[in-house]
């Protein structure tokens, strides 16, 4: 099968979508099929970059088009890389902000019909609209914007008319219901390396990356809840944070300094993608800023949890909504008004990419 995946941006380490993509990309080329990318809005490059990009042993095509050109000056380039490849199926990976600096891509469908080609449209919604876990909460103008968001992705789907749809969690299917629906699970775009990472210590080591959540009271609770947990163990928990951290990254440090300690919590910064997963493979759980609604759309939880860690999610566990998977992983989800008095242990780690693309090119043939 001929496929071509379209998104935002396909700066390697700096968009988690684009990541995403390359790696989907590169994992369904090993499986036998014939693929390219296009990122159609990269705001990482000022002219076209055509080049390679390689996973392992395997490399996909890789074509970048700068965000500065027009669209139109891009979709005719993006056309005549589609025309040249006679792809069945055009895939795009649909996040709002990706294609429109406002997060309100009203146009994205007729920009993409100007894709004409013999193949047919599947989109992937990695993101819906804002608002979905906490419309409660949300000001009038969130919710008008969340609207507008909302009425972009109807708008889009009805013009495009895909022959597939599909979305990582069961929250967004339901928010789509109106249209039939295919789960399809995310991966981590952190690969686990097979290299015997031995921890150093016999505490309790708790790793969170990426941005901090601004529900500080959320996350002082999971703070809270890993200490007792060492506590009943008699141990301490050794904090380890790293990635970009976001606008309340200096509270959420302070928070935990407070708890477990300045000596015991780390800041290391960005790091490079073999380096984090060394650090996962020797720690003892993770700490993601995601829910029970949203857990299975958080790149950084499926990292920790395809690493073998427990997670610990915020809210509470009558929120968790399961994840129509293979894998399970709600087992090694927890939450603060769980039961403290058991260490949540280490499972084997999982590599979930080579059964997304399985699972994703079987949908495409049943779909045919």
């Amino acid at each position: 099968m001929k496929i071509v995946f379209l998104c935002g941006s396909l700066e390697p380490g700096k968009d988690g979508v684009g990541d995403y993509t390359l790696l989907l990309a590169t994992e369904l080329i090993r499986q036998g099929h014939a693929v390219k990318t296009i990122a159609l809005n990269d705001r990482h490059v000022k002219t076209d970059v055509y080049s390679v990009w390689h996973d392992k042993e395997t490399s996909v095509d890789v074509l970048r088009l700068p965000s500065l050109q027009t669209w139109n000056e891009r979709m005719i380039k993006a056309k005549n890389f589609i025309d040249g490849f006679n792809s069945d199926v055009l895939s795009l990976q649909y996040v709002p902000f990706s294609f429109n600096d406002k997060g309100l891509p009203f146009n994205l469908s007729s920009k993409l019909n100007k894709l004409s080609h013999k193949g047919k449209w599947h989109i992937m919604f990695h993101e819906l609209w804002g608002g979905i876990n906490n419309s409660k909460t949300n000001t009038l103008k969130n919710r008008v914007f969340y609207f507008l968001q909302k009425k972009c992705v109807f708008h889009n789907l009805n013009a495009v008319k895909p022959f597939l749809i599909t979305t990582s969690i069961s929250a967004y299917q339901t928010h789509l219901k109106k249209y039939k629906v295919s789960i399809l699970p995310l991966f981590s775009n952190i690969r686990f390396l097979n290299n015997h990472q031995v921890k150093q210590n016999t505490d309790i080591q708790a790793v969170n990356f990426g941005t901090f959540s601004g529900e500080l009271d959320k996350f002082k609770n999971q703070l809270n809840w890993l200490k007792k947990v060492a506590e009943k163990q008699g141990k301490k928990i050794i904090f380890i944070t790293f990635g970009s951290g976001g606008q309340f990254k200096l509270p959420s440090l302070n928070m935990a300094k407070n708890i477990f300690g300045n000596e015991n919590v780390s800041d290391l910064g960005l790091l490079p993608a073999q380096e984090i997963s060394n650090i996962l493979s020797r720690s003892d759980i993770g700490i993601s800023r995601a829910d029970g609604l949203l857990w299975g759309k958080s790149g950084t939880t499926m990292a920790m949890l395809e690493h073998g860690l427990p997670v610990v999610l915020k809210g509470t566990r009558a929120d968790l909504q399961l994840s129509v998977s293979d894998f399970n992983y709600q087992e090694h989800l927890y939450f603060c008004d769980d039961d403290y008095n058991n260490l949540p242990q280490r499972t084997h780690p999982v590599d979930a990419l080579p059964k997304v693309a399985k699972q994703l090119y079987n949908l495409y043939t049943i779909k045919k």
